[in-house]
């Protein structure tokens, strides 16, 4: 009889701090650092994303219990099936026992050869004969669905540790990927990689190192495309847009209850605008959320076709990975506005008249 596998549950393994968390080192050089962003991106932000392979682990780990409690059932119902075809051959076998043990006493040697207890005794081996060749003939018809049982129940159990296997492998590989990125994560590791990727564009823009340059903007434009992803499959995600700000590509989140658009420290010193800072200022965001950073305009904003010059923002520091920061309605304002999440084009804009 086939032995049940244990149901399986996602387990997640404990997290543990970095040492250096998201820093790239400062002492290598500007190519080695971007190779070393790539080699993060690669290894954190490439494939499927943690969310969706959580679900489809999960749901994988409930279809084989599900599959598991099947094959159980249905082995339970087969060796059912095969004992009520064995019952008759189990009761031949009893009764071929018990005449047996009557069979083992012989009649004595002074009893005559035609004697009544000789008789009796030749007549019980007769039927002990037939019934063993009834025995005989019934074994042979119930041999093979004994065997096909055994069979069954070998394939059944062959084939559910493999897939426990399979299942189990789906979960260490998930649980090593949800530590790995925990290390990541830990105190801030993403947020300060993301504002470093952003320094190094700078440097690049700096040292005129337009393969450089390059490299970085490929990486930044993934890490958008990673953000927007997630937000598309949050049903109460953020709407997240890529404009060019000074001609650079960034991507912003649309906050139509902010009054200043907003870009992170880092991005306002890679396109040269530190010597534009301000004045620390205080600014809402929606809900009534207050917050304080310098003032900064940015030379433009362009969303597809339209676009606004000398946008006043304020820098203030990046808290998701591929978001620079938030489009306000410093920048909003000039434009009739829609958000559609339903369209690829989230954010239609059309500019007002004046």
């Amino acid at each position: 009889m086939r032995t049940a596998l244990a149901t399986l549950t996602l387990v997640m393994s404990p997290l543990v701090a970095p040492a250096h968390p998201g820093a790239l080192g400062q002492a290598s050089s500007l190519a080695s650092r971007i190779s070393e962003a790539e080699a993060i991106v690669a290894r954190h932000f490439r494939g499927e994303p943690l969310e969706r392979a959580r679900a489809r682990v999960v749901a994988d780990i409930a279809a084989f219990n599900a599959e598991n409690a099947t094959g159980k059932a249905d082995l339970e119902a087969a060796k059912a099936d095969l004992d009520a075809k064995l019952s008759p051959l189990k009761a031949m076998e009893a009764r071929l026992g018990e005449m047996d043990q009557r069979l083992k006493h012989l009649p004595t040697a002074t009893e005559g050869r035609n004697s009544p207890a000789e008789l009796k005794h030749a007549a019980q081996m007769t039927e002990r004969n037939a019934l063993a060749a009834k025995y005989t003939a019934l074994q042979a018809v119930t041999q093979p669905q004994l065997e096909a049982y055994n069979a069954k129940v070998k394939a059944s159990n062959e084939a559910m540790t493999a897939r426990r296997a399979s299942v189990m492998e789906a979960q260490r590989e998930l649980n090593a990927r949800i530590d790995a990125y925990g290390v990541f994560q830990k105190n801030g590791g993403d947020i300060a990689f993301y504002a470093g990727l952003s320094r190094l564009l700078g440097e690049s823009l700096k040292a005129s190192d337009g393969a450089a340059a390059s490299r970085v903007r490929a990486l930044r434009k993934e890490l958008f495309a990673w953000a927007m992803a997630r937000a598309a499959a949050d049903p109460f995600g953020p709407v997240l847009v890529e404009v060019l700000i000074g001609g650079e590509p960034c991507c912003l989140m649309v906050d139509t209850g902010a009054m200043r658009t907003s870009l992170s420290p880092e991005l306002v010193g890679a396109l040269g605008l530190n010597d534009r800072l301000g004045e620390e200022a205080s600014f809402v965001l929606a809900g009534g959320v207050r917050l304080r950073g310098r003032v900064v305009d940015l030379p433009s904003v362009a969303l597809g076709d339209v676009s606004a010059k000398a946008v006043p923002a304020v820098a203030i520091a990046a808290s998701e990975v591929g978001i620079d920061g938030l489009l306000g309605q410093s920048f909003l304002k000039g434009f009739i506005y829609t958000v559609d999440e339903r369209r690829s084009e989230k954010l239609l804009l059309q500019p007002r008249k004046l």
